[in-house]
Formats: structure tokens, C-alpha cells, sequence
């Protein structure tokens, strides 16, 4: 049946309440669903202007719908001569920390700064990773974060090195802690850790040398 609405000031104060009706040629009064809908829409947020809902200011969180597939992607090649490929000594590990960590965009010489050298089966450098940059007199060091691209790279030891932005290369509390905590989590995931070297003002402090690696 076909409707129609009548220009009247009778169908025009009908539409004015918040659900309108309209009148059918025959004379039947119906509803308008249709434009009690917009009426309603227009009402609800005429009323609601002044109070913003949180959803308006705060978009909810989404977590991935479908899991990803990854791959570890080199980020630089790092030329190194080759008599630094195989790091021997603590002198060879100051060093490698000046040409490749010591010029890295991101390290910060007033802050301490941890780096690992991952070897393979032949104490052959692989390559190194940046763990993470602290502060004045602080670094995090948590296993999980030393030995995570070491695992992923499959490395079969590694050398820890940070160093201190004082200049003085001995080792504190704190770094003797961190090392055996190092040590038992390599004994673990069966990734040894060679050496946990500190890194001074043109000089350096082998923990193994200190006898600190043969008391845990």
C-alpha cells in the first residue's frame, strides 16, 4: 500500500515526536519506522554532544587475527680483517668492539652499552648483536635478551662485553652477578659463554681471567 504524507501543520507535529507517524490516504494512522530511525539517531547524538563516549576517544585494542611466519634478515655487512675473525684474547675483543660497536649509529659512549659476539663450532665470529644501550651506570642484561639471537642464529658460544662510560674497566657486583646468572643459562640451552669482557678507556677486564667464571 502506498503512503503518502500530507503537508499539513497536523503531519508536521507528528513528526515532531520522537517516534512520528504518518497518515494513510484511507485515514489509518501507521508508524514510519523508517523515520523514527533518523529521528532517534539525530536525537541520540544531539543528547550526547556535550559527553563523549569512551569509545570515541580511545580506539579498542585489535590483537592479530592469524599468526606470522619470520626469519632473522642481516642488518649490515661488517668487515672485519681476518685476524679479528677469531677473537682470542681480551685485546682482540677491545678491538672488535672499536670497529664495529664503537661505531655502531646507536651506541652512546656516556652510556653503557651490551654487545655479544656469536661464534660458531671453530670460535669463528658469526657476527654480533647490539642487546641494549642503558644509562649512566646501568645495562639490561637478562639472559633471555643475551642469548635470544644466539639461539636464533644458532651460535655455539658467545663473548659478552660491555663497557663502562667511568673508564675503569673493573668488574662490579652487579656484572660478577649478571655473568653467573650468563653462565648457568648457557649451560642450559648448551651455548657456552667464553668470556664476559668489560670495556674501559684503552683498557679491559676478562671476567674468566679474574677466576669469577670457577666459583658458580
Amino acid at each position: 500500500m502506498k503512503t503518502k504524507l500530507k503537508s499539513g501543520p497536523k503531519t508536521r507535529r507528528k513528526l515532531d515526536c520522537e517516534t512520528p507517524f504518518i497518515e494513510l490516504r484511507n485515514g489509518n494512522v501507521a508508524q514510519a519506522p523508517q523515520f523514527s530511525h533518523r529521528l532517534n539517531g539525530f536525537t541520540a547524538r544531539k543528547s550526547t554532544s556535550c559527553l563523549t563516549g569512551p569509545n570515541s576517544l580511545v580506539k579498542p585494542f585489535k590483537f592479530p587475527s592469524n599468526p606470522y611466519e619470520y626469519k632473522v634478515t642481516p642488518l649490515r655487512e661488517c668487515p672485519t680483517p681476518e685476524n679479528l675473525k677469531f677473537c682470542n684474547t681480551p685485546i682482540d675483543v677491545l678491538r672488535y668492539w672499536r670497529l664495529h660497536i664503537a661505531t655502531h649509529p646507536y651506541f652512546n659512549p656516556d652510556c653503557e652499552c651490551l654487545a655479544v659476539l656469536l661464534l660458531n663450532a671453530r670460535l669463528r665470529i658469526k657476527g654480533h648483536n647490539l642487546v641494549s644501550i642503558g644509562t649512566l651506570d646501568t645495562v639490561l642484561a637478562s639472559p633471555r635478551e643475551v642469548f635470544r639471537v644466539a639461539v636464533i642464529t644458532a651460535a655455539a658460544s658467545i663473548i659478552v662485553m660491555h663497557n663502562h662510560p667511568s673508564g675503569d674497566s673493573c668488574p662490579t657486583d652487579n656484572d660478577i652477578r649478571v655473568t653467573r646468572r650468563l653462565l648457568k643459562a648457557g649451560d642450559f640451552l648448551e651455548i657456552k659463554l667464553l668470556d664476559h669482557i668489560v670495556v674501559g678507556q684503552g683498557n679491559t677486564s676478562s671476567l674468566r681471567e679474574l677466576g669469577y667464571f670457577y666459583s658458580v
